[in-house]
């Protein structure tokens, strides 16, 4: 009663007790009170203070803490002072709930958001871990008391999406990854967790078995795409890189920014080899699209002759370039370089690839080419070549001429040397007339030997008449034929 109608003499009289006793609770609560009842808060605050410094329990003095804090955000309108007390209750005994909510509000109130999101993302951390724990010990149960592999999975992906380094739960999927059962989804599981925690080691460590459960040629792309980056980007693993972009390039073979890729990794991994036998590879998969094959192949072949030195390999690129683009002469000409070069009888090979392409209509090159090779065995085949060039040109006295001597002298059959001979003399013949007295002594001295050769070949056969008429003409164009 004294403390409701004299307050302060009670208070003077509660003081006197402590003087004798700092300690007396009974004392120090009964001022608690009565400041309380005359709120003057304050005053309140410093004594609250007093008695949890000098009597409370652990368990008393947060109690004590909580009641001056919510004073100092209700009463006294002082947020600041709030924060700090709710401050000295989480350093003390821990961030629970309590401590996070009234935070909250005064993080808010005072627009301390940087503050706020720190707290609220600590207390995030922990209900993640929480949960994640709960989940990794559901998991176990499934496992190894229930046998229930599906399940299992289930609750340790859910627990890995709560804390991605949950290494009981990663543990607990690596097991669950022997069972053919449910591999697929305990590996796509640790796949994410590694993902979602930025562990790029543990993630390339698990790509073959990830290539091994993928469901299609996209999803296995994908992947390599994925590693190779992590390779080259994160563990500067260039080798491994280029290997994944290779198997890549087999995939996905009309991709040009893959074979850039593939070409750049070859060149900084200096593995030229890797990078050649990739685009061979990519070449057989792109056999519907001739051009984009022999791309494909020539790309190999330049790496194969400018970058390595294996002629033959060159060879055998170059070779299936020119089966895709027959009439190219870029690839005719790598093809009979290389034959030279690489030996063993390539040239043989080589003759019967330019024999083959050059059926039909082809380009005059092919047919020049195939003559070069000709000319190592002289013989029908080059005789006619030499026809079909004659053909084609006209003025060119010099192939027709070869093509006759080659029938004349080592063909030996005089039917078809006196056919090849009557076609050169008619040519030169006709150059002589139309050219008159300004007629190219060479090509005069061409006509002649066509005709002294052709006087030769009408006696030997008795044809009389034809080596009379061949003389009389040649003596009208003044060709000696002795």
């Amino acid at each position: 009663a004294e403390a409701q109608s004299a307050p302060d003499r009670a208070l003077r009289a509660y003081e006197a007790t402590l003087a004798l006793d700092p300690t007396d609770a009974r004392a120090l609560a009964a001022i608690v009170d009565v400041l309380e009842a005359q709120a003057r808060w304050p005053e309140l605050v410093s004594a609250i203070r007093r008695r949890s410094q000098a009597a409370g329990s652990g368990w008393q003095q947060r109690q004590d803490l909580v009641r001056i804090a919510n004073i100092q955000a209700s009463f006294l309108d002082a947020p600041k002072d709030a924060i700090a007390t709710w401050s000295e209750v989480s350093s003390a005994y821990g961030e629970s709930a309590d401590v996070v909510d009234a935070l909250s509000e005064l993080y808010t109130r005072t627009a301390a958001h940087a503050s706020l999101a720190e707290l609220l993302g600590r207390a995030a951390d922990r209900e993640d871990e929480h949960l994640a724990s709960v989940r990794c010990r559901l998991g176990e149960t499934y496992f190894k008391q229930l046998a229930d592999a599906p399940a299992a999975v289930a609750a340790y992906r859910r627990a890995l999406l709560a804390d991605p380094t949950n290494e009981s739960a990663r543990q607990g999927l690596a097991l669950l990854a022997d069972d053919a059962g449910v591999r697929a989804e305990a590996i796509a599981a640790l796949a994410r967790s590694y993902e979602l925690a930025d562990e790029w080691e543990p993630l390339l460590a698990l790509l073959d078995q990830r290539l091994a459960i993928a469901t299609g040629e996209e999803q296995v792309v994908e992947l390599l795409l994925e590693a190779a980056k992590l390779q080259e980007g994160r563990a500067g693993a260039k080798h491994a890189a280029l290997a994944s972009m290779c198997k890549v390039i087999a995939l996905r073979p009309f991709d040009r920014r893959v074979e850039a890729e593939v070409q750049r990794l070859s060149v900084e991994a200096e593995e030229p080899l890797a990078a050649a036998t990739a685009f061979e590879a990519a070449a057989q998969a792109a056999a519907g699209d001739v051009d984009r094959r022999a791309h494909l192949l020539e790309q190999a072949a330049v790496i194969y002759d400018e970058k390595l030195g294996d002629h033959a390999a060159a060879l055998t690129a170059y070779t299936g370039a020119l089966s895709c683009m027959p009439r190219s002469a870029r690839f005719a000409e790598a093809v009979v370089r290389l034959g030279a070069l690489a030996g063993d009888g390539a040239e043989d090979v080589v003759e019967m690839t330019l024999q083959t392409v050059s059926e039909g209509e082809p380009p005059t090159g092919h047919l020049r080419l195939l003559a070069g090779l000709q000319r190592r065995a002289p013989g029908r085949p080059l005789f006619d070549t030499l026809l079909r060039l004659a053909e084609r040109e006209p003025a060119d006295l010099a192939g027709l001429h070869e093509a006759a001597r080659i029938a004349d002298e080592t063909v030996s059959d005089a039917a078809l040397a006196r056919s090849a001979y009557e076609s050169l003399y008619e040519r030169a013949s006709g150059l002589v007339r139309r050219a008159g007295k300004d007629a190219d002594p060479a090509i005069v001295a061409v006509a002649a030997a066509a005709v002294a050769r052709l006087v030769t070949l009408y006696r030997a056969a008795g044809a009389a008449q034809e080596e009379i008429a061949i003389q009389l003409e040649a003596a009208k164009l003044q060709l000696h034929a002795d």
